[in-house]
């Protein structure tokens, strides 16, 4: 199964569609695995099929059929509003916004490979879910480079040294900073299922954010730390639900929506939550949609990127909150 990634430049407010496609390719990357070095050893990822973080391969419905599209020839027209990306005929994606007038396609697509640099590395297990600080000097990922079950693990992104910071039987994964750069959310089984965690850089004042029964993971800071989004998945509905947690106060939640895999826009003039969605109808592929967050309340949810025989996965913000990139 070989899979792209693509990115999607938002200005703000409006959208403005520039350009895509960084081109991974490899056949053997998994819907939430990073290429951070891994080497010998057992992939760790999100299976969309056991609903559960453990070994698994890239889920089998994605369907894309090739590796690289192809960038249209002319910029898009039409009212303001960015066309239909031309394909090849094996696969059409579209991406939804205003058209910037000012943008124009980047030409030659970039390949991925002029600035990929190894960052972590490792003769046993794997080095995934990785998270740059605000920074872009500290990075924390999960492993099990020292045994079987996964930690929390952080680093200097341009030196080798690294710092283990949670040592639990358990696992421990899917790890982000907090703005500051102070803290540090996860996800966590060590309570019997998968719940939220917080604790400091040093591993110090470990605190549990979540307690249902249902799975919770994928936490994400709000701009100014206060709160998190998370996706979890509800036993009643048997969909993937989006909740805020006020991080003071973790029992005081909302559900926002149904969708999973949040990431909080970190620009504090933002107030959007990007995350992914499966349709309820025809194939069932997940799409890329945003979400306003106003006084505690999910807005104006937009699908921004979906395509007719590919799904739209993990979208990440950049650091400036004006482009996502993803992959399809």
């Amino acid at each position: 199964m070989k899979t792209s990634a693509f990115v999607f430049r938002l200005s703000v407010p409006a959208m403005m569609l520039t350009a895509f496609l960084a081109g991974c390719g490899s056949s053997s990357n998994t819907a939430n695995q990073s290429a951070l070095g891994t080497s010998a050893g057992t992939d760790r990822s999100w299976n969309y099929d056991t609903n559960d973080y453990a070994t698994a391969s890239a889920p089998p419905s994605l369907g894309v059929a090739n590796d690289r599209a192809d960038y249209p020839d002319t910029t898009p027209v039409g009212d303001n509003m960015a066309s239909a990306m031309r394909t090849s005929s094996a696969q059409r994606m579209s991406l939804f916004g205003e058209l910037n007038a000012t943008s124009s396609p980047i030409n030659p697509i970039p390949d991925g490979t002029n600035n990929l640099a190894q960052i972590t590395v490792t003769t046993e297990g794997s080095c995934f879910d990785p998270d740059v600080d605000r920074t872009g000097t500290k990075l924390v990922f999960a492993s099990n480079m020292h045994r079987p079950t996964s930690d929390i693990y952080v680093k200097s992104v341009t030196g080798k040294t690294i710092t283990q910071i949670t040592s639990d039987p358990a696992d421990d994964v899917m790890p982000t900073f907090s703005p500051d750069g102070q803290k540090v959310a996860f996800a966590s089984n060590r309570s019997g299922n998968w719940d939220i965690y917080l604790t400091n850089l040093d591993g110090g004042g470990t605190v549990q954010i979540t307690s249902d029964f249902d799975p919770e993971l994928h936490p994400s800071f709000s701009p100014d730390g206060k709160h998190l989004t998370y996706c979890k998945l509800s036993a009643q509905s048997n969909r993937w639900q989006i909740y805020v947690v006020d991080v003071a106060n973790p029992s005081v939640k909302r559900y926002l929506q149904d969708g999973m895999f949040p990431q909080w826009n970190p620009n504090p003039a933002v107030s959007k939550i990007l995350f992914q969605q499966a349709r309820q109808r025809g194939s069932r592929f997940h799409s890329i949609w945003t979400v306003d967050y106003v006084n505690g309340e999910a807005l104006h949810p937009t699908e921004i990127v979906s395509a007719a025989n590919a799904a739209a996965i993990n979208p990440s913000w950049s650091p400036d909150g004006n482009m996502i990139v993803f992959v399809t």
